[in-house]
Parts: structure tokens; sequence; C-alpha cells
């Protein structure tokens, strides 16, 4: 619930300590049976996009050096993919020396569409083999679920043609005053909700207490959906919904069906990116400058589906 990047941090700890356990007094208490251990690395597996980012929710960086205890997990549960996951990024470090292995499986015969339950964050892609594919990761859950979380509820990361289009702006210094408390998560930028890729209403953060709760989810070859309902995190409205839908492995379309207890001064659809933006009536072109000086720009298009339910501003 506290995202991949602290899912590296209370992994790595586990196994050292299950290895420890095991080549010390040659037990390791039944640890390993813990619910979710045997194949935690799945989440290490959705929540990279093909930009080689993270979905990088809550005080989760976009990049996390290290998994090398992956190797294993993939070893004492059998379970090849984890190898892939490793070595597919290419690095080395020392503890390798104890727990390399090289046989690996590519995620190929894997549903490229995954929800995790207990922090209901769902991650869609279009394709397993292809660095281009689009992949869309979406936030759900309690704004409370957790120390580190952020008042994003509705909040999603998009990767297309191997670039990050769509951004989580991550963590913010956990030294400022009252980081970690309710009152100053809603107002820090990073941390509120006005700091994430979802709807706003009159300006306000969602409260500290709502939930995002999933009402459906179909995943399918040609397209794959997912519902939830944001009522509580929107004081100011009888019902709030959003809905998510990946569509023939490349096209993302984002449906928002909100019902006002009254007027509101102002509803804002969010998305942060590092790309350039140009604006032209309902349409918005996203062009990232690739670093080499011979590629060519890649674009991106965002379009108001309905152009009288509002216009784009920067």
């Amino acid at each position: 619930m506290e995202g991949p990047g602290y899912w590296h941090y209370a992994t790595q700890y586990a196994i050292y300590l299950l290895d420890s356990l095991s080549t010390a007094l040659n037990t390791d208490l039944g640890l390993d049976t813990s619910p979710g251990l045997s194949r935690t690395g799945l989440f290490r597996l959705h929540a990279a996009g093909p930009s080689g980012k993270l979905f990088n929710f809550a005080d989760s960086e976009e990049r996390h050096s290290g998994g090398y205890w992956l190797f294993w997990l993939a070893k004492r549960y059998r379970h090849p993919v984890d190898n892939w996951i490793e070595r597919h990024v290419e690095k080395i470090h020392p503890m390798d020396l104890l727990w390399f292995e090289k046989a690996g499986r590519k995620p190929s015969r894997l549903r490229t569409a995954k929800r995790f339950r207990s922090s209901d964050v769902v991650m869609l892609r279009g394709d397993w083999g292809d660095p281009k594919t689009t992949y869309l990761g979406i936030k759900g859950g309690a704004n409370d679920a957790c120390e580190h979380g952020h008042y994003d509820l509705g909040s999603f990361v998009l990767d297309s043609a191997g670039i990050r289009w769509a951004v989580d702006l991550g963590p913010d210094d956990y030294g400022l005053p009252g980081y970690f408390t309710p009152e100053m998560r809603s107002r820090y930028y990073r941390t509120s909700t006005i700091g994430h890729n979802t709807i706003v209403m009159d300006g306000q953060s969602q409260p500290p207490t709502s939930r995002a709760v999933i009402i459906s989810t179909r995943f399918a070859y040609e397209i794959s959906l997912v519902v939830m309902g944001l009522s509580t995190a929107y004081p100011s409205a009888v019902s709030a919904s959003r809905g998510f839908a990946l569509i023939d492995h490349r096209h993302v379309l984002i449906v928002d069906e909100i019902v006002p207890k009254g007027s509101l001064s102002c509803v804002d659809w969010q998305m942060h990116t590092v790309a350039r933006v140009e604006l032209a009536n309902t349409m918005a072109t996203l062009t990232y400058l690739q670093q080499s000086d011979n590629a060519e720009p890649t674009s991106f298009f965002l379009r108001i589906v309905d152009p009288h339910l509002g216009s784009l501003s920067l």
C-alpha cells in the first residue's frame, strides 16, 4: 500500500531474514509460507511500466535500485519470471554471488492486466513483448491506508512509446513540518489531491478518510475496463465515479461521472506531464524531445470527447 519503493525496502529485509534463518538454523520457522510471499514478485513485475519507470504511487520514486532478492524468490518458489524481472534490468550486485539464477522466463504467458486487492491498485498494459506498448497504472484504495499514502484516489500514470506521459510527482521532503500529518498532507502540493492526476472539486483536497471502491473490472484481449466509485472522496458531490479503459492495446479512455450536491465553483481534470504541451481547442499535443540528436520527437494526443463539458488549459 506504500508503493513499489517501500515494497523494495520491506521485501529486501524479509528475504535477508528468511535466508539468514535458513542458513543458520536450517529452518525459517515457517515464515516462507506467509500469505502472498511466494508471488510478491508479481507486484514488482506489474508496477514497472515499459518506460522503465515504476508506478510510483504514495511516497515512492519512479526508479529504485536493486531487486536481487527476486533471484531468491525465484529459486525458493520456483517462479522463473522473478528471475526475468531482475535480469531484465541488467544490473549487477554483490548479492548475485549468493542468489543469482540463470534460468528465467518471460512473462508472455501472464495476463497483461492485474488488480492488487489489498492496496486496490490496477495495472493495464497492451503487451509484454512490445517496449512501446501503452501502460496505465490506476490508484484506488484508501487515503489513510498507510503513513506514506497520498490523497490521490483516482490518479493514474501513463506510458506509451517508451515514454512516461502522465507522471506521479512522487514524495516531497520528509523533513517538511508535519509532513506525515493529515492536515499537512492535504496542503503540500505533492501529497495533496491537486498534485495528482485526478479530479479536483472546488480546489479542495480529498478527505483523509475517503476511499475509492473498485466497482467492476473486465480484463479482455481487446479492451480492459476498470470502474471505481469516488463518492467519499468528494463531499460536494452526491456521487462520483471514474472509469478507465485500455482499447486495442493502445488507446486510453477516461470517463468521469459526477452528480454535484449543488453548484460547484470548478471541477478540474488534472494530468501532470514533463512533455511540451500545445493546445488547440479540445486537443492537446504533448511532445517529448528525445535525448538522442538524431531521434525524431514523439507526440501523444489528448482530446476531450465531448467539447461541451470543458476546455483544456495549462
